[in-house]
């Protein structure tokens, strides 16, 4: 399960954890048939993704706040026209600032 499908490069990381988080890590792995280093791998390439995506998402609001404080912003109806289209057969693109 926590084990990768395709080959990956791996290097040798020395953290600290606490003895609680250990046991639980050790615990969790042993139910599902894995490592623990198998299964912190995961969570921690897991959280760095979500961590990623909530970065690039945070960086765009900063950009379209920005934007919209300099004047430039979406008109109702485009945003609107764009809303109606989802879920059609023609759905149409988020709109983008001008």
């Amino acid at each position: 399960m926590f084990l990768s499908s395709h080959r990956v490069s791996l290097k040798m990381m020395r953290i600290e954890i606490d003895t609680q988080i250990e046991n639980q890590l050790k615990a969790f792995a042993l139910h599902h048939n894995c490592s623990p280093e198998a299964l912190a791998n995961a969570i921690l390439r897991e959280q760095v993704s979500q961590r990623s995506h909530f970065e690039q998402e945070k960086d765009e609001d900063t950009a379209t706040l920005s934007a919209m404080e300099k004047g430039r912003e979406f008109s109702n109806e485009e945003v609107m026209e764009w809303l109606d289209s989802w879920g059609t057969n023609n759905e149409k693109p988020c709109p983008t600032l001008k």
